[in-house]
């Protein structure tokens, strides 16, 4: 370790590297070549991650939006058949027929809140992937 510290070494050693420049330089060209291709090969395969994890998201807003359409569809028709149950109420129907609006309106009801559950499970499982932590190694990778 003595050796490394004397300033009579480090001359001696820069005038070796001085009279072989090519070498040298050749050396850093490779060494610089190597550091870049390393650091590009980690950044794809992060890269790569994050492309499919977008993926996967994207698919799963799809599916939240199909899912709300079906809902904004039930609940049209919920709307439609409250008005039509209105307007037989007000006509003093037979108890019969309002049974079965009744009956029919609380199906749709229930279509209604399967189909907003599933909008809601849905869009919770995308937000709970999205807000999942990403752990990044010593070594760049996210895991």
């Amino acid at each position: 370790m003595g050796r490394l510290l004397d300033p009579e070494i480090w001359k001696q050693e820069w005038s070796v590297l001085m009279s072989a420049p090519h070498i040298v330089v050749g050396l850093l060209v490779i060494v610089a070549v190597a550091v870049w291709w390393f650091s590009r090969k980690l950044s794809q395969s992060v890269i790569a991650g994050l492309r499919e994890q977008t993926t996967v998201l994207e698919q799963r807003l799809h599916l939240a939006v199909d899912k709300s359409e079906i809902e904004r569809k039930y609940q049209d028709a919920l709307t439609r058949q409250l008005k039509d149950f209105k307007g037989a109420i007000s006509s003093t129907q037979n108890n019969d027929d309002i049974a079965s609006r009744v009956a029919s309106l609380e199906a749709t009801v229930a279509r209604l809140v399967d189909a907003s559950n599933m909008v809601r499970s849905a869009i919770i499982g995308t937000l709970n992937a999205t807000e999942a932590p990403d752990t990044v190694t010593s070594g760049g990778i996210i895991e």
